[in-house]
Parts: C-alpha cells; structure tokens; sequence
C-alpha cells in the first residue's frame, strides 16, 4: 500500500502515523509544496493531509491550497 502525505511545512511531519503506517508495512509518497514540490493530481491508495499554520483560505500565502483541496 502507497500513502500520498502533504506536509505542509517543515517540522509538521506524521508524528504517531509514521509508526503505525511502518507497522502496517504502508509505504509513504511525501510531497513537500513549501519546497517546491508539486500536489500530485491523485493520491496512491490513501492520502494523509497534514496540519500547519496556515488556513485553508489562505491561497496567496500558501499557494499550493487549491491543488491541495482538489485533491482532497
């Protein structure tokens, strides 16, 4: 099983996922936007979107939102 995880900004990683999804023997997709990176137009078999500071309104700040809630 592949996961698809949008970290939304350094420091907000998996936390208590990254030992369950290990157990379950899940591999992780990470996929950075503040680096850059592009929101993928569909996720694996599953998709974790994680927490930060921004809002989910905050598109001109944190561009990558849209491209995030369509994947959604």
């Amino acid at each position: 099983m592949r996961i698809t995880v949008v970290e939304n900004e350094a420091g907000a990683g998996l936390g208590a996922f990254a030992g369950w999804l290990a157990d379950s023997g899940a591999e992780c997709e990470v996929v950075r936007p503040y680096l850059g990176e592009p929101i993928p137009p569909r996720a694996r078999d599953g998709l974790i979107v994680l927490g930060g500071t921004s809002a989910a309104w905050e598109d001109e700040r944190f561009p990558w939102l849209p491209e995030t809630r369509a994947l959604i």
